[in-house]
């Protein structure tokens, strides 16, 4: 069972709606296997998307411990790669989506057996992203994003339970 990080009006006084709602209602899922760690508070800041500033919120980190962040003028949440050319690289189209498709993931796991072969992880990840891209169909669109990356090691048999589970 997923545990949450819950927030208080307080916390969430002055950020739009959408996001304000989904941090009051349900907060953020503590940590998601090894792909999230949710933020421990919550503060409006900006970053810089290229040329511009971004108002908006760091939700949480992932296994990188790249930031992701949501974007308040457009609602959407981007990982921003340590790796990457410098842009922003969209997760999900929404925070209700993203933390949606973490309480997916949580409660999927593990995928498959310790004794999977690459047939049954290549099959779990069929799922995984159909049940994903079901929640959000821009959640996969790129490639190199967090979710892409994360059902590439889904498909290689890295995300097997143990064999005490």
């Amino acid at each position: 069972m997923t545990d949450f990080v819950r927030f208080d009006a307080r916390a969430v006084d002055g950020f739009p709606t959408a996001v304000a709602e989904v941090l009051l209602e349900r907060g953020l899922p503590r940590r998601v296997i090894t792909i999230f760690t949710a933020a421990s508070s919550v503060a409006g800041n900006s970053r810089s998307f290229g040329k511009r500033e971004v108002d908006g919120l760091v939700v949480g980190f992932s296994r990188e411990d790249d930031e992701l962040f949501v974007d308040f003028e457009s609602g959407r949440v981007w990982l921003l790669a340590s790796w990457g050319a410098g842009e922003p690289i969209l997760t999900n189209g929404d925070l209700r989506s993203f933390v949606d498709s973490l309480v997916l993931v949580e409660s999927r796991y593990p995928f498959y057996p310790p004794d999977r072969d690459l047939d049954i992880a290549e099959q779990a990840e069929e799922s995984l992203r159909g049940a994903l891209e079901e929640i959000d169909s821009a959640s996969t669109a790129d490639p190199d994003g967090f979710w892409s990356a994360f059902l590439d090691d889904v498909a290689s048999g890295d995300y097997a339970g143990t064999a005490t589970e």
